[in-house]
């Protein structure tokens, strides 16, 4: 650790800058300044409080100016807010005689939130200064820790010169000139959010804000804060270049580009990442190699999430996969892998499904050929690096009051697993879904072998991934979503697999997961033969059957997407079989 602080000053600085800027943001997040929003319609006006929940009042008029008084209940002190309207705008708002700016919204797809006018109340308590500065303290020491103890390059020229620049640079140009082919059901909304994240909007607030004053709210799934800081902080950082371009057809291509500039990245780093792993670990023909970047970068699922649905998701996969390629460096007392995967696991609660394998997997590589006390103390580290990271990114967004927590208590799809399990529960699907994911976890933990080859043993963990995300996508609720997870296991089928036919034959099967969210209103792909502004192909026949027919071929749609989902995950476990006995064919 001396060595590191006294030769690694450059590193300590981005370092501390990290812990700096992710306190920030997360403990503005967690204890914000109080955003107030005013609705005003049908000749009235009513203000809401985002940190409180179900809180709406109605502004009354008094000698030409609306005014209202609310109790320190709210912010900490008596708040006495006015303003004028102008041309039927609110003008000159006033909280306790000073002036505050105000923020008017406008969303590229309803056009009802360009009532609303947002305005901020600063906070009395210190509760912001007090996380900001444990977070930092802690964020610090643990970053400090880990990245004390290796290095690490994210990309290896070695692997990028194998498969060619030339073909690198081709496949990202191929899936960028799809920038006009977005079906995804939430691209304006991730853009919106991303826009107003720029202009300092607290997107948490404003969705308790019309909930409470419209009845609805904006998006039904809330990004969690580290997708907002990723994604939102790229989308400032180029809002120069594609903030201010025009909308093409009434939809923002040009902006829902930059997600996917952001997902093309991050999936190019994962397939070079995990591809340079296993050649180093097993050699086979270059040409080979470069067959399966290609089936990977254009893996039906992987190319409709990230680049079709367009889907955030591409950032959980990029940290779990890398984390798990890093996983065996603990035997170094490198704990980076640990740190990438928990933090990974944490951007969405369903992905804690892969949390009992994920534990188990640390327990061997802990203890795979080392003394009971050495193993013990690299147990002990890697549980607290994990629990530290759980603790920071998932359970702080449920701090009582917060705007996260809020959003999410009467959010019913806020976090999927939650919610299918808790309205589902007495249900068919429920004990199935029970049964296939305890089934995976034990058949994991009942033929795991200490004595697994290291390189084995991650594969296995990307096909156990793929199980438990397809299974509990299969029986309970599709999530496309998180589909994108499932590209490593992918990646690991088509290198261990020698026939050319069988590969294509891995890569194209893989439609039928995808068949229902591609055939359904919220990625239908028919939409794009209409453009967003009418109705799609798909749509319109569907609404032309008889009722019979509609059920028919929905059933069809489903049947296929989940029997293709259960047939990759058994063929996944029994890979995973074949792997722990050493068998690799």
């Amino acid at each position: 650790m001396k060595k590191f602080l006294k030769n690694n000053y450059i590193l300590i600085i981005i370092l501390f800058l990290i812990s700096i800027i992710l306190s920030f943001l997360t403990s503005r997040l967690l204890f914000p300044d109080y955003q107030f929003a005013i609705l005003s319609e049908d000749g009235k006006d009513y203000i809401s409080i985002g940190t409180k929940d179900d809180i709406k009042y109605e502004i009354y008029k008094d000698n030409k100016k609306y005014s209202i008084k609310l109790p320190d209940y709210f912010t900490g002190y008596d708040l006495n807010i006015s303003y004028e309207k102008v041309n039927n705008k609110i003008e000159k708002v006033l909280i306790n005689k000073n002036g505050v700016e105000t923020y008017k919204l406008k969303s590229y797809n309803n056009k009802k939130y360009d009532n609303i006018t947002l305005f901020n109340v600063k906070r009395k308590s210190n509760s912001f200064k007090y996380c900001f500065i444990i977070m930092s303290i802690i964020l610090m020491m643990l970053l400090t820790f880990v990245f004390s103890n290796g290095k690490y390059k994210v990309l290896n020229n070695k692997i990028i010169n194998i498969i060619g620049k030339k073909h690198i640079i081709i496949t990202s140009i191929i899936i960028l000139l799809t920038m006009f082919l977005v079906c995804g059901c939430d691209a304006k909304v991730i853009i919106n959010c991303a826009r107003w994240f720029k202009d300092n909007v607290d997107v948490y607030q404003f969705q308790i804000n019309s909930r409470n004053l419209l009845g609805t709210t904006y998006a039904q799934f809330p990004y969690n804060p580290v997708s907002m800081f990723t994604y939102g902080g790229f989308f400032s950082i180029t809002y120069f270049i594609f903030g201010k371009l025009p909308l093409v057809n009434g939809y923002p291509y040009l902006q829902v580009f930059t997600i996917k500039i952001l997902n093309l990245i991050f999936v190019q780093i994962t397939i070079l990442n995990i591809l340079n792993y296993l050649y180093n670990k097993k050699r086979i023909d270059k040409k080979k190699l470069r067959l399966i970047y290609y089936l990977s970068i254009f893996n039906p699922v992987t190319f409709y999430v990230a680049f079709l649905f367009v889907q955030l998701d591409p950032l959980s996969l990029l940290l779990i996969s890398t984390g798990l390629v890093l996983l065996e460096k603990i035997k170094d007392n490198n704990y980076i892998g640990v740190l990438l995967v928990s933090l990974g696991l944490t951007i969405k609660t369903q992905l804690l499904v892969f949390f009992p394998i994920f534990f188990l997997s640390l327990i061997v590589y802990s203890y795979q050929k080392e003394k009971y006390l050495d193993g013990s103390k690299k147990f002990v580290t890697s549980c607290i690096i994990l629990l530290t990271t759980i603790g920071i990114f998932s359970l702080s967004n449920n701090i009582k009051q917060s705007p996260f927590f809020l959003l999410n208590a009467k959010l019913p799809q806020a976090e999927r697993l939650y919610y299918t399990l808790i309205n589902y529960m007495g249900t068919t699907s429920i004990y199935v879904s029970i049964f296939f994911v305890g089934l995976a976890v034990f058949a994991y933990s009942f033929c795991l072998k200490m004595d697994v080859k290291k390189e084995n043993l991650f594969r296995i963990n990307c096909l156990y991934l793929l199980a438990v995300i397809f299974i509990l996508s299969a029986t309970i609720v599709p999530t496309p979503s998180i589909y994108v997870l499932s590209l490593p296991a992918f990646i690991v089928l088509l290198y261990d697999e020698k026939e050319i036919l069988k590969k294509l034959i891995i890569t194209m099967y893989s439609f039928g997961i995808i068949l229902l969210p591609m055939l359904s209103d919220y990625g239908d792909i028919t939409i794009l033969l209409k453009g967003f502004n009418g109705e799609s192909a798909l749509t319109k026949y569907m609404k032309g059957l008889e009722a019979v027919d509609f059920i028919k071929i929905n059933n069809i749609i489903f049947t296929v997407s989940a029997a293709s989902m259960i047939a990759y995950s058994i063929y996944a476990i029994t890979k995973s079989k074949k792997l722990m006995e050493g068998k690799n064919d």
